[in-house]
């Protein structure tokens, strides 16, 4: 192959790539506006900054090429950026960068970068919020989680954020200084509140809300830039916050654009502070309303109480009145029947008299003296009176009563009816 070609001929590498960098130079004089996605970035101690720009379509990276901006134009660059976006160019952002074609002999072919345009990355983001916004429309997910009952008293409350986000602190102390001394529970599951890791540990921590039993989850974070803010537009996270079983509020501070969180979530309030007070006034308002109902209670009270005081009185009255008739009624009527029986007692107690004379005649007669004093006598046997001959023998011993003494002596014969008996001698 090179038998018969020349050494002068033959080009090294260095030569070779000397001769493609004039190419290029000759060919791509100019500078070109290029759009593409950061895939990686990295500042070296110089200060000069690394990008790896890719562009992807749905089988995954169709292009790839790597990128430097020199220090002192990354500086300005870098600057402008955060101050137009409100966070700091990462990866993962689409740009529109203005740049030269570059192709270094010993390390190939790169662009140099003069300028990236902050207004075109702020577009993308608003086009890929609300083509999720869409999807989430179309997949009724936008108000599912607005259809859940809010609670009455609000005072269990999950907050997702991070433990050193200005939001979360000024959340927590509005909410534990409230004025009416409510005793609110917050606990708190730490999130990225920027950046990547944003979708990862939101959708873990939403996770660990439903094994636990609160109220409302709270999501802080404490304001920034449309572009800093730019972590909420995610499919993802709005997705199972749109299905969760209980209400979230989103009070991560902004006040002009929403992000897609706070399209689905049950209630945005503008700042962290602003949703501890809604919570606030949430639990004031059950108070109120209990308040409310316990004073019309008392006053229906009262009216009842008055009412049937008043019916008492008049009853008291009915009752005095009907008492006072039945008594002179009553009265009237003794006083008719005492002159009755004042007037028939004479007569009676004579009459009586008569009748009680004439049975103490009768009992005189029945009197065993009286008895005994006309010829009668009594035997007794041992204390026992004898009505009959049957049981007596000769020689038993014998009480005789008369009416004016007795005597005692001892039977010699037994004698019946139709016969003797016994005889003994004394």
């Amino acid at each position: 192959m090179t038998e018969n070609i020349p050494e002068q001929a033959l080009l090294s590498l260095y030569e070779f790539n000397l001769i493609v960098k004039e190419a290029l130079s000759l060919t791509f004089p100019s500078r070109y506006l290029i759009k593409a996605e950061t895939a990686s970035i990295n500042i070296d101690a110089k200060g000069h900054c690394y990008m790896e720009l890719i562009e992807k379509d749905d089988t995954g990276i169709k292009a790839q090429m790597s990128s430097r901006i020199w220090a002192t134009t990354w500086n300005y660059v870098s600057k402008t950026f955060t101050s137009a976006t409100g966070q700091p160019l990462t990866k993962g952002m689409k740009i529109l960068v203005e740049a030269t074609l570059n192709f270094h002999e010993r390390f190939g072919m790169s662009l140099i970068i003069q300028a990236i345009d902050p207004s075109y990355t702020l577009g993308e983001m608003a086009m890929a919020k609300r083509q999720i916004i869409e999807r989430l429309t179309k997949e009724g997910l936008i108000d599912k989680n607005k259809s859940v009952p809010f609670p009455i008293v609000p005072l269990r409350i999950a907050v997702l954020s991070s433990k050193t986000a200005a939001g979360y602190e000024d959340f927590v102390k509005h909410l534990r200084g409230n004025p009416y001394g409510y005793a609110f529970s917050v606990t708190l599951f730490e999130t990225a509140v920027q950046g990547d890791a944003v979708e990862s540990t939101m959708l873990r921590a939403l996770s660990l809300c439903r094994a636990e039993d609160f109220d409302v989850v709270v999501i802080t974070r404490g304001g920034g830039g449309a572009s800093d803010l730019s972590c909420f537009d995610n499919y993802a996270v709005a997705r199972a916050i749109a299905l969760f079983p209980i209400p979230v509020i989103s009070g991560i501070g902004h006040e002009r654009d929403k992000t897609v969180i706070d399209e689905t979530a049950h209630t945005t309030i503008k700042t962290p502070t602003a949703a501890a007070a809604f919570i606030i006034e949430r639990v004031k308002r059950f108070e109120d309303i209990i308040d409310f109902g316990g004073q019309r209670l008392l006053k229906s009270v009262e009216t009842l109480c008055h009412d049937a005081s008043g019916r008492l009185f008049l009853l008291s009255k009915a009752v005095e009145a009907a008492v006072a008739a039945g008594v002179m009624r009553h009265r009237f009527m003794f006083e008719h029947y005492a002159k009755g029986i004042s007037s028939a007692s004479p007569k009676l107690l004579e009459k009586h008299g008569e009748r009680l004379n004439a049975a103490l005649a009768a009992a005189g007669h029945l009197d065993p003296i009286s008895i005994l004093k006309r010829g009668f006598s009594i035997t007794s046997v041992n204390g026992k009176t004898l009505r009959s001959v049957e049981g007596v023998s000769a020689g038993i011993h014998l009480t005789t009563y008369l009416s004016d003494g007795s005597i005692e002596s001892e039977a010699m014969e037994i004698i019946q009816k139709g016969g003797v008996q016994d005889e003994t001698e004394i």
